[in-house]
């Protein structure tokens, strides 16, 4: 009988197959209880949702100083292309003189105890602009901008001592600078003749720009200038003014080159002398301004406006060679020139001509008094003035002398067509906007407090 032979199959038992399903088992549920108890989920759900938001911040950021630069960049050509006084003392936006009809309004300034917790109007802020820190920190004042006949430009450098001007309800703050006798070793600054009159303003602000403006903070600078004492006088300190401008011209003699209160096509202005003859010479910008006539035609008022700094070239400062012109002056049959240089001789502002405020650092003396006549030096301020007298008109810039109380001017050109040269140190507002970091100084048992913009 023959005999077969099974073959023999080769493969797992269920026994086997059962093992390693238990053993695979029990090893997910060790990983399970691993994982759960290391949080590793938990770490990539939070890690995933941190970097969304960190993205959603970034972009944040990002818009945010996009506008700020974008709002920085606009509020410095304002300031650089024009903002401040005209040739007749009048000026627009943040920069002017006043007139007499401005002078009777009470513009108020908004000041906030609670949009800035623990800082008060007069307290001193440490701010250290880009300039400051950059290697080159100077500016320098050249001759095609002030008209003054120098060897060599005149250097500035910056200060980072500031105190508080104004608290704005929305947590913006108005910052003035503050030098000491150890700052004091540049300048003086010098302008000169028609050219610097018609450049003053402009120069003046433009390196105040240069030196304190931070773009990525939005802090924006300029050179102070008259409004921002009138801002803050009280109703009888601007009637000191006033009457100083009424009593000036009154007492003025009439002469054949010198007529009072001119009336020309029906037009009146008060505290003004037409002069004629060998006192009919004006700077350029004077035809620009307002509050004057040139042969008895007002002139334009249009002295901000691009178009009129466009005709100068050169980023709206006129040098003497600008349009062709041999001489930064005109002179036509008659210029009205209207009274606006402040009082200086026998005159002084006192406690009560100005606002009160809340300032642990000056107690009960009146801080915008202090603040803005006793600092050391001698300051231009970023205006144009004219002041009438008997034999000519005379063209100035305005002058703060050291402690004095006073608002002078320097001469820089007079209608029988001479020219001066006068000077002062560079004095600055800033404008820090409300979301600025400002990291808040305690006040001692004196009331005094130190702060400090962060800037890192």
């Amino acid at each position: 009988m023959k005999k077969f032979r099974l073959k023999q199959e080769r493969g797992i038992t269920l026994i086997a197959l059962i093992i390693t399903i238990i053993i695979l088992v029990i090893l997910a549920a060790v990983s399970i209880r691993a994982v759960a108890n290391m949080g590793i989920v938990g770490h990539a759900i939070n890690g995933t949702q941190q970097y969304a938001r960190a993205g959603a911040d970034e972009n944040q950021i990002l818009d945010k100083t996009g506008r700020r630069i974008e709002d920085a960049v606009s509020r410095i050509k304002e300031i650089q292309g024009g903002n401040g006084s005209t040739g007749t003392g009048e000026n627009s936006g943040n920069n002017s003189s006043e007139s007499e009809q401005d002078l009777e309004e009470n513009s108020e300034v908004p000041i906030s105890s609670t949009a800035r917790p623990g800082i008060k109007i007069g307290d001193y802020v440490r701010y250290e602009s880009p300039k400051y820190k950059d290697a080159n920190s100077s500016v320098y004042f050249t001759y095609d901008e002030t008209g003054y006949h120098s060897s060599s430009p005149v250097e500035v450098s910056p200060v980072r001592s500031f105190q508080v001007l104004d608290i704005h309800e929305d947590g913006s703050l108005e910052l003035i600078s503050q030098t000491t006798l150890s700052d004091i070793k540049d300048g003086p600054i010098n302008f000169e003749g028609a050219q610097g009159y018609n450049n003053l303003i402009n120069v003046l602000n433009m390196k105040a720009s240069e030196l304190y403006s931070n773009l990525e903070l939005g802090i924006t600078a300029r050179t102070w200038n008259l409004k921002d004492i009138t801002d803050r006088l009280t109703d009888t300190g601007k009637a000191k003014i006033s009457n100083y401008l009424n009593a000036q011209v009154a007492k003025l003699e009439i002469g054949e080159d010198v007529i009072k209160g001119t009336k020309e096509d029906g037009v009146t202005l008060d505290n003004t002398v037409t002069y004629s003859n060998s006192n009919r010479y004006y700077p350029d910008i004077f035809q620009y301004g307002k509050g004057g006539m040139i042969d008895g035609t007002e002139t334009s008022g249009k002295v901000n406006s691009d178009e009129v700094y466009d005709e100068y070239g050169n980023d709206s400062i006129l040098t003497s060679s600008d349009s062709g012109k041999s001489q930064s002056y005109l002179a036509n049959e008659s210029i009205t020139v209207p009274y606006t240089c402040w009082p200086n001789v026998d005159f002084a502002f006192d406690e009560s001509d100005f606002k009160s405020v809340d300032s642990p650092e000056y107690g009960t003396f009146n801080a915008y008094l202090y603040m803005f006549f006793n600092n050391p030096g001698t300051y231009l301020t970023a205006d144009r003035l004219s002041e009438c007298y008997n034999d000519s008109a005379r063209f100035t810039v305005g002058i703060v002398g050291n402690f004095s109380r006073q608002v002078n001017y320097g001469l820089l050109f007079t209608s029988n067509g001479n020219g001066y040269a006068t000077g002062g140190r560079l004095r600055c507002i800033l404008s820090v906007p409300a979301d600025v970091e400002i990291t808040v100084g305690e006040r001692d048992e004196y009331g005094y407090a130190s702060h400090t913009i962060v800037t890192n």
